[in-house]
């Protein structure tokens, strides 16, 4: 399997098959290309700062170790929460995406 989103979506369709109660994905992800960890952390990067629907971009933090992508900080909403992890997931490279990114709303007049 070349990209996560591509293992990711498998999945999706297997679990709706009709009859099917679990599914375990053991695909692994295997990148056409090589490439550094820091490099693909700066691909990530350039993906979130182009989603419109992630606010507080420069809050997001985006680490790589061995091709999986670790995403932390705090965002205001949950939409940007998984926007930044949909760019993560289907940025080429990416073996797994992990998701610590916490939601805390903005709290108005403070």
């Amino acid at each position: 399997m070349p990209s996560f989103w591509k293992k990711l979506k498998a999945g999706r369709l297997v679990s709706q098959v009709t009859g099917v109660l679990h599914v375990d994905n053991r695909l692994s992800v295997v990148p056409s290309r090589q490439e550094t960890d820091e490099a693909l952390a700066g691909e990530v990067r350039a993906a979130i700062q182009r989603s419109p629907d992630v606010l507080d971009k420069e809050d997001i933090e985006v680490r790589v170790e061995n091709g999986t992508v670790v995403l932390s900080g705090t965002v205001p909403t949950g939409i940007s929460r998984n926007a930044a992890y949909e760019a993560a997931v289907y940025t080429s490279g990416a073996v797994d995406v992990r998701n610590e990114i916490t939601v805390e709303p903005m709290i108005q007049g403070t």
